[in-house]
């Protein structure tokens, strides 16, 4: 009996691919209702292909009616290039696109790559390493993960393509490379956030993977050149960019934290959006000037004084991981401008339930936990395992570095998507990592139920 329920447990590749489907099917089936509150920006995206009105729809838009002719997409992105591809697909079935069957397709996407990531490293296909994979899993199926994929922001592609980047880099062949490259087009382009992704990537292969460094270097800057051009696409959003960097951002981190403000600072406007929302701990922001008045007084604001500033006082980059104004962000229950206004719409469910786990647990500690993760990593940085580790470390510490820079405090939790992302995938990774360890020295060493080959060595 005993051996029989072993061979069932560890050996039955059938058992291993029903319940792969079913908690596919889990997923997608308890996950349908979730999606992400428009805070204005779903326009820009759909609007030249779907009727929608943010009036009154920014909740109920699961099924938008196509338009009969599309219009040019005003705002550049490799995400707005992906929605309108699959649009046009649908046009030939139905005139209505209905974004739960396209978050449904990307949901079981997300699930695959991640298993794709785990069998690296556990390589047969039986009930125990399902079990194990969906344990390290937990981290990357909260409802801010699962959610955004029923809604319309360019972040979500982090969710496939940063798995897909790995999976390259596991490949070890230039044609995994080319994989990578490929992820990292798609990123860099899918917002202004991440256009810095390419020349990131490089310094990480230059370090790690010279093997046919020039061929990448040259394909790389190819892909750095377009995301440069998508990002300064918008001017429109650039401008807001800029002043909230300076006075949504470094001038009211300096108020904040008992430093002199820069003199060329208009005083009243420290702390205030383009949209007259002043800066609060407590709250995330109150009502406090007219729209638009401190952007139209301060239109030559620019990125140069909070990259200045920190590159003169180079320990503000240890003092931004303190940063209570940050570190207040840097959560999964994503707002717009206010704390109680939250995006996420989801259930008092299990997926719920890890969002807010994750936001008690790591509440203060993300950005410092993740610089220390990096260190411990580095130690071991010859091992392809830690240069993953590595690589999600600093492109997570990076994006909280580069959110600030460009727009203060102004909505950076749901800027630090990718961040958030980044840190569930290096839980995700240290997990499988513990576990090959265990099974490596403890299972395969006892010679009992586990034939020798079960499980990959870290390396």
């Amino acid at each position: 009996m005993k051996e029989s329920f072993c061979k069932i447990f560890l050996s039955n590749k059938r058992f291993f691919f029903i319940g792969f489907l079913a908690f596919l099917f889990f997923i997608v089936f308890n996950t349908s209702g979730y999606h992400y509150t428009d805070t204005g920006d779903y326009p820009r995206v759909i609007s030249g292909i779907l009727n929608y009105d943010i009036g009154i729809q920014r909740n109920n838009f699961s099924r938008l009616e196509i338009k009969d002719h599309f219009s040019k997409f005003s705002y550049a992105s490799s995400y707005t290039l992906l929605v309108y591809a699959a649009v046009w697909l649908t046009r030939f079935f139905s005139e209505i696109f209905n974004v739960q069957i396209f978050a449904s397709i990307l949901k079981i996407s997300y699930i695959v790559l991640l298993f794709k990531i785990y069998s690296f490293y556990f390589k047969e296909k039986n009930l125990l390493n399902l079990a194990i994979f969906i344990a390290a899993s937990i981290p990357l199926l909260s409802s801010a993960n699962l959610g955004i994929f029923s809604s319309y922001y360019q972040e979500q592609l982090v969710l496939i393509f940063l798995p897909m980047i790995l999976i390259g880099y596991l490949n070890g062949t230039l044609k995994g490379f080319y994989l990578s490259l490929f992820s990292i087009l798609v990123i860099a382009t899918a917002k202004s956030q991440f256009f810095y992704l390419p020349l990131f990537a490089w310094f990480f292969y230059a370090l790690f993977c010279r093997e046919n460094i020039q061929r990448k270097t040259i394909l790389l800057a190819l892909v750095q050149i377009v995301a440069i051009y998508t990002a300064f696409s918008s001017s429109e959003a650039v401008n807001l960019n800029k002043y909230h960097s300076e006075y949504f951002g470094i001038y009211q981190y300096q108020k904040m934290n008992g430093k002199e403000i820069d003199k060329k600072a208009d005083l009243e406007c420290v702390g205030v959006d383009a949209w007259g929302h002043k800066f609060d701990i407590d709250q995330g922001a109150i009502r406090a000037l007219t729209e638009g008045e401190c952007l139209k007084r301060n239109s030559n604001a620019s990125h140069k004084s909070v990259i200045t500033y920190f590159l003169k006082n180079p320990v503000n980059f240890i003092s931004l991981l303190f940063d209570e104004g940050i570190n207040k962000q840097v959560r999964e229950n994503y707002f717009h401008v206010f704390y109680n206004e939250k995006i996420v719409m989801d259930k008092d469910d299990i997926f719920a339930k890890i969002k807010n786990t994750k936001d008690q647990v790591f509440l203060d500690k993300k950005p410092v936990l993740i610089l220390l993760i990096f260190i411990f990593s580095a130690f071991f940085h010859k091992k392809r395992y830690a240069r993953m580790i590595i690589f999600l470390s600093l492109f997570a510490l990076s994006q909280l570095y580069i959110s600030f820079f460009g727009e203060g405090y102004r909505d950076l939790a749901k800027h630090l998507f990718a961040m958030n992302v980044s840190f569930d995938l290096i839980l995700f990774l240290l997990f499988i990592g513990l576990c090959s360890i265990v099974r490596e020295k403890w299972f395969l060493s006892s010679g009992k139920f586990f034939p020798e080959g079960h499980a990959a060595t870290l390396h």
